[in-house]
């Protein structure tokens, strides 16, 4: 259970991070005197990562909750 609350809190903290620091890029991009919106870039590309790691925090719950249900096994 420590692991999955603590891998739970580590997506939480990135997702956090993510936000911010794109939030910060997004500002600068916008008082930057460069054409275009470079900050979609690096958005996209760290929001991969972050949704990578969410599903990957999600799927392990829903794995270990069914092996709860069913009963420790091992393949």
């Amino acid at each position: 259970i420590k692991k999955r609350r603590d891998a739970s809190l580590a997506f939480w903290i990135h997702l956090v991070t993510y936000i911010g620091v794109i939030a910060l890029l997004f500002a600068i991009n916008l008082n930057s005197k460069r054409e275009g919106l470079w900050v979609v870039w690096p958005a996209i590309g760290w929001g991969v990562g972050v949704f990578a790691h969410g599903a990957t925090v999600l799927l392990t719950n829903r794995l270990s909750n069914d092996e709860k249900e069913i009963g420790n096994f091992d393949l």
